[in-house]
């Protein structure tokens, strides 16, 4: 969790005039390399070490109660069980952009909850049909309505590891507490 993530949160919170936005963390995210990375319960507490400030902003335990991978679909469908007249809205770095097509039941996910997807500098800003077969024609404008631009940082998570990893500076990169809980924890390194 980094200060790019917190302002895409905010930005979007208040450009769609969203009432929370919950920061989910996954268990056993599927499109994620195996390998060394914290536990899920590591990143849950930095994620709720970085919202703390922000009244608007939740962290969320939802797939970390659920076995197995964490698909998109399943947690969609669970929040839309629990709160049927949400109107849901999923928010998604602009690097989703290309494995968006591989994920579970995308047709699903487009169908409950308006994707909002936040460019970085120098990332692709359109869906391009040819990517999504799975997908309508209207399914793939919507996706385009909502490719929002804004003014972030260019440092992605996996920089951020890396530098930790080479023992570079990251504290100006993430919240105060997430870097302390990340040096007190000797992770990413």
């Amino acid at each position: 969790m980094h200060l790019g993530h917190l302002a895409a949160a905010n930005f979007c919170r208040e450009r769609f005039a969203l009432d929370v936005v919950r920061l989910i963390t996954a268990r056993n995210p599927p499109h994620k390399l195996a390998g060394a990375r914290p536990s899920a319960a590591h990143r849950h507490a930095m994620v709720a070490l970085a919202v703390a400030p922000f009244p608007h902003l939740e962290v969320s335990d939802l797939e970390l109660r659920r076995r197995g991978p964490s698909y998109t679909v399943d947690t969609l469908r669970a929040i839309q069980a629990r709160e049927p007249d949400a109107d849901l809205f999923f928010i998604v770095g602009s690097d989703t952009i290309a494995e968006l097509p591989s994920w579970r039941r995308l047709d699903e996910i487009v169908r409950l909850a308006t994707i909002v997807t936040v460019v970085r500098p120098g990332a692709p800003r359109r869906y391009r049909a040819a990517a999504f077969p799975a997908l309508a024609a209207g399914e793939i404008a919507r996706l385009n309505e909502f490719v929002v631009a804004m003014p972030l940082r260019g440092e992605s998570s996996t920089d951020i590891r890396a530098r930790i990893a080479a023992g570079k500076p990251f504290r100006h990169l993430v919240p105060p507490g997430v870097a302390d809980y990340i040096e007190r924890h000797g992770l990413y390194r």
